[in-house]
């Protein structure tokens, strides 16, 4: 007797062609189609095979697969077969360069989809040290995908990573972190005394961001380089060689930034 062959996906009939004759099973199918094989054995009896094949599968191809057969004296029912599609991540948010003043918070927001459902995670400077997370500056909001950074530090300046990843693969996008600081002294600069002839060593360690521009002075007038005052490390010291009386007075060092300006 005929036997019917009908597919179902999740309880769903499926409406499918059936493949072409003249295309075997190692050639490919250009889409998605049902094959039908039969085959008498014995001379007695008809076994017939029906084989669902799918194509290009996408994230609508995921379900439960069925497939049922009758003829007049009745249906059953095959065991149904799960189809699981995993779909390479894709960003929904990409984070954007963030400019912020020392002492605030920044908010980093990024966010994924595909299946599974995409595993978010940052990285600082490529896997290098994260003082915010070590320090346990940061707040996850999972429910808005957002990562604030707290009381931001100029340590914390520095190129970011957002991962999205899962079973089918995984995205990145990066950002730049910049850190507005004011001008300060690393520490403070202290009276010299040295003999005539000799060699004097001034510091002026600074910090801040954007860099702060250094200046010297000597009695409230700007000091500049000459063959027996140099200036290395970035201005940060002042080298006076074969020192003279004339040399005597007070030194000052003025640091300044877009924040503002301190001297000492």
């Amino acid at each position: 007797e005929e036997m019917i062959f009908t597919w179902k996906q999740d309880s769903s009939k499926l409406e499918l062609p059936s493949c072409s004759a003249d295309i075997d099973e190692h050639s490919g199918f250009l889409d998605s189609c049902i094959m039908s094989i039969s085959h008498k054995f014995d001379g007695k009896g008809m076994e017939m095979t029906s084989e669902l094949r799918l194509v290009n599968l996408t994230y609508y191809d995921m379900g439960q697969y069925q497939c049922i057969v009758e003829n007049k004296f009745g249906a059953t029912y095959s065991r149904k077969a799960e189809i699981t599609v995993y779909v390479f991540p894709r960003f929904l948010t990409t984070p954007s360069d963030i400019t912020v003043r020392g002492g605030e918070k920044a908010v980093l927001k990024c966010s994924a989809t595909g299946v599974p459902a995409p595993l978010i995670s940052w990285q600082k400077d490529n896997g290098g040290r994260f003082p915010a997370a070590v320090e346990r500056r940061i707040h996850v909001d999972p429910e808005t995908d957002t990562y604030i950074i707290n009381n931001i530090q100029p340590q914390d300046m520095g190129m970011y990573t957002c991962n999205a990843s899962n079973l089918a693969g995984v995205i990145l996008t990066n950002i730049t972190l910049s850190v507005l600081d004011k001008p300060k002294f690393l520490k403070n600069m202290i009276d010299k005394k040295v003999e005539v002839g000799d060699t004097a060593v001034l510091e002026c360690i600074s910090s801040g961001s954007p860099k702060p521009t250094l200046l010297w002075k000597k009695n409230n007038s700007p000091l500049y380089a000459t063959e027996r005052h140099f200036l290395t490390s970035n201005n940060q010291k002042l080298i006076i060689v074969k020192v003279n009386v004339g040399d005597a007075g007070e030194y000052e060092c003025e640091m300044s930034n877009q924040l503002g300006s301190v001297s000492q």
